[in-house]
């Protein structure tokens, strides 16, 4: 049986993407578009984000911004490709690989929306869980060089950034990453880990193998069916055990003193708004994949926005004390919670921004990085 058979029943057309679209309002003409650029944590298939993402758009239905329009997009990392008609990466990819492939499907949608509406603005909202927080601060940093520089850049609003449970900063010092720093760099261990995985999956069959996911994980089906393909694919094992690697290796200190002076995702009048979601230690929750010192840089950085210069800056720590997995992709309930917590923080960014824009428009000049 292939993937293809595995996934047909409850899969988009295009199972290595997910894009949705939802619109506010009858005038499409006067309507104001949105780009809500998602990016998946390791391992990086985007269909463990599709009951989240679905959620996501029929919630911004609801929005109080009309007439607007929504794209909702996301596309897994390389070499996790799972669509049987996709060529796979031959070598797995490392984390550089990764952001340049996320910058150029970002830089793909905005092509693709100003062949389809010359002339019309988008606005673009950043989205990014576990490791893909990390992906998202290093595409804010290079359009905002690429603007600054004066550099040719595709013309689109960078409004907005929405970073859940990130590893952004000594991933390697958390909790498992203590462990993935030991046994990652074993010489072969990755090799090794691939060729028993493909041994498995050549034994059981694919409704077996579902089977046994979903005893051994307790996933819902559909998370279960992910891994499922995932296990089964020519690269995914290896490329998630090569990018994790990666991570423990490059994630290290460079965004720390931006967390410290509490400008991770900027200074109002520069480039973006945003919300960092994290665990609430006072109630004994604990990230395995974040650092505490990190949390506690985070926490630190939103207590010293409210004593200096609070008005300049926009970004909010969110404390999650509801106990929300670090993978709640995985299960519908926490997928659908976090889909209404993001599209009110989308809500939000939407209204400061636009509170922004017109303090700007009576000062007479528009805020650093936004197109005259």
């Amino acid at each position: 049986m292939s993937t293809e058979s595995l996934l047909q029943d409850n899969s988009p057309a295009e199972w290595d993407s997910l894009e949705y679209h939802k619109s506010t309002g009858t005038d499409s003409q006067a309507s104001q578009d949105y780009l809500i650029f998602f990016i998946s944590g390791n391992p990086g298939l985007i269909y463990y984000y599709e009951p989240f993402l679905s959620k996501l758009q029929s919630l911004l239905s609801l929005s109080s911004f009309s007439p607007a329009h929504f794209q909702i997009y996301g596309h897994s990392y390389k070499g996790f490709e799972i669509s049987p008609h996709v060529d796979s990466i031959s070598e797995p990819a490392g984390l550089k690989q990764q952001i340049k492939h996320h910058e150029e499907c970002l830089r793909g949608q905005v092509r693709k929306h100003q062949g389809e509406f010359p002339g019309k603005s988008l606005k673009v909202i950043l989205v990014g869980h576990s490791v893909g927080s990390y992906v998202l601060l290093e595409l804010i940093q290079r359009h905002k060089q690429m603007v600054q520089n004066d550099d040719e850049v595709d013309d689109f609003d960078l409004i907005g950034g929405i970073l859940l449970f990130p590893t952004i900063a000594e991933i390697s010092q958390s909790n498992l990453g203590r462990i993935a720093r030991l046994i990652l760099p074993l010489p072969g261990f990755v090799g090794a880990v691939g060729v028993i995985a493909r041994f498995v999956t050549s034994v059981l069959s694919e409704s077996a193998l579902n089977r046994v996911v979903q005893l051994a994980t307790r996933f819902p089906e559909y998370a279960a069916k992910t891994t499922t393909a995932f296990l089964k694919s020519s690269m995914g094992v290896k490329q998630a055990l090569h990018l994790a690697r990666d991570e423990m290796r490059m994630i290290k200190n460079e965004w720390d003193s931006e967390l410290e002076l509490g400008t991770i995702l900027g200074k109002e009048g520069e480039f973006v708004h945003g919300n960092v979601v994290i665990r609430d230690a006072n109630k004994g929750l604990q990230d395995r994949w974040v650092a505490d010192h990190t949390r506690d840089n985070i926490i630190r950085a939103q207590k010293e926005q409210g004593q200096v210069r609070k008005e300049e800056y926009t970004t909010q720590s969110v404390i999650d004390d509801r106990g929300t997995r670090h993978d709640f992709c995985t299960t519908l309930d926490s997928s659908d919670y976090v889909a209404g917590e993001v599209k009110n923080w989308i809500d939000d960014i939407i209204m400061r921004h636009g509170q922004m824009m017109r303090r700007s428009s009576t000062f007479g000049k528009p805020p650093v990085g936004q197109p005259t």
